[in-house]
């Protein structure tokens, strides 16, 4: 590559903050340059839907299923759209594109199963994104209420990190009432 790689994050994502100098570093060791951008979230986004001639190089993007099928993430991330949504690696592949129709439509969850995994194989062999980190958040419940009812699936990491967030100033009384005893340091 005889240029210099733009990376863009969401500069009020602390995550995406702290792993791209990483992605930095990695791409530096096998001779690629990155320059970090930071932007505010709107701002990407606006980029990110540019067209695939006018898109920074390379953007991290939290990613989360909002229902528990894998047609939510393939077809979300990945199926050709005159105007993608979240497809912003432009990714075009009709043969994916078939197989997570296909798989969506049919009522057999084993014959769905398999066609889902032939279509991940896809995505695994032309690399249209990459998997780099996953953000684990901790989210306090009273186990006694019955309200731990977070999907396992759904880990809504900037969901509840505002949520902690507004309750920092409560800490001490949020662990004491949750948990019996006071609080970490």
């Amino acid at each position: 590559i005889d240029r210099t790689l733009v990376l863009t994050y969401a500069a009020e994502n602390s995550a995406e903050k702290a792993f791209c100098p990483l992605i930095k570093e990695g791409l530096s060791k096998i001779g690629i340059d990155v320059e970090i951008r930071p932007m505010i979230w709107t701002s990407q986004w606006e980029l990110m839907k540019c067209g695939p001639e006018d898109v920074q190089d390379m953007f991290v993007l939290l990613w989360w299923p909002t229902f528990n099928d894998p047609y939510d993430t393939l077809y979300s991330l990945w199926s050709t759209e005159e105007n993608p949504f979240w497809n912003f690696a432009y990714y075009k592949n009709s043969e994916f594109d078939d197989l997570i129709d296909e798989a969506y439509a049919t009522p057999n969850p084993e014959k769905a199963k398999e066609l889902y995994s032939e279509a991940q194989a896809i995505i695994v062999e032309d690399a249209p994104s990459v998997y780099l980190f996953d953000v684990e958040t901790l989210v306090p419940m009273r186990s006694k209420k019955g309200n731990n009812n977070q999907a396992k699936y759904y880990n809504q990491p900037e969901h509840s990190k505002r949520i902690l967030q507004k309750e920092v100033q409560k800490a001490p009384l949020l662990f004491k009432s949750i948990f019996g005893k006071k609080s970490h340091p």
